[in-house]
């Protein structure tokens, strides 16, 4: 099996009752997807509450940091959302375009953003070339010094 990794550009990112899943498409699959790749570790989780955080460990090109948290709570009647640490630039465009919600500035160049979790093959799909971009980006992000 081929995995392939090229950029189709994001999910539309439509939430709502409108939206039915396909099999074995949502959460689950997203996060075993990210756990496949190479150096992810999934961190221990500190309490119930926390969200679910994977980070990249690889010590050969010294380099770590967290990338993907998903947010298991269901708080505020809010759908469940994968939270991604991406590129400025990237995150900006997902913000205007609609299909990413700025959560935080890393102070690096970098942003924590939320999307929604995919229901249809399409946007599993897109998710993936999301998350590699960020999963990338973290190998050939500059640390501040």
């Amino acid at each position: 099996m081929t995995r392939r990794t090229t950029p189709h550009g994001p999910s539309d990112g439509r939430i709502g009752p409108g939206r039915r899943a396909a099999p074995g498409i949502g959460a689950d699959e997203v996060l075993r997807w990210a756990a496949s790749l190479p150096w992810v570790v999934r961190l221990p989780e500190r309490d119930r509450s926390e969200p679910i955080r994977f980070a990249v460990d690889c010590p050969i090109l010294e380099r770590s940091g967290v990338w993907l948290l998903f947010d298991t709570s269901e708080d505020f009647g809010l759908p469940r959302s994968l939270m991604i640490v991406l590129p400025g630039d990237v995150a900006r465009r997902g913000a205007v375009a609609g299909w990413a919600v700025p959560i935080t500035d890393l102070d690096d160049g970098r942003w924590v953003v939320a999307v929604a979790t995919p229901k249809r093959a399409t946007e599993f799909r897109a998710l993936q070339r999301l998350l590699m971009l960020s999963y990338i980006s973290l190998f050939s992000h500059a640390e501040p010094g």
